[in-house]
């Protein structure tokens, strides 16, 4: 059943995976090879998605403040209370992309 804000709880695996820090494996990599990591699962997933490169920055932070609506509060408490840096604080997010739109306007 849906919650008041509309959302879908939480599944018990997916509270497992939240409370879970280390990524399995076939997730894992260095900063630098994030994308090489996690694009063929997104891929696989998402056949049809379009490549970031295609987006320009707008469309992208459009897409951002609708997933960032969209996000579990459960989950996201979750990742608040254990430090965990999946943890979105809504505020600091848009306060960053609107400063690094500010800095690219000059």
């Amino acid at each position: 059943l849906p919650l008041s804000n509309g959302q879908t709880p939480a599944s018990v695996s997916d509270l497992r995976r939240a409370r879970t820090r280390r990524p399995r494996s076939e997730f894992r990599g260095t900063f630098a090879e994030l994308s090489s990591t996690l694009n063929p699962h997104m891929v696989a997933i998402f056949p049809f998605a379009t490549p970031c490169e295609n987006w320009t920055v707008a469309e992208l932070q459009a897409l951002q403040r609708k997933i960032l609506k969209l996000r579990s509060h459960e989950l996201n408490d979750i990742y608040g209370s254990a430090a965990d840096p999946r943890h979105v604080d809504e505020i600091a997010v848009t306060s960053l992309w609107e400063a690094a739109n500010a800095e690219a306007a000059g």
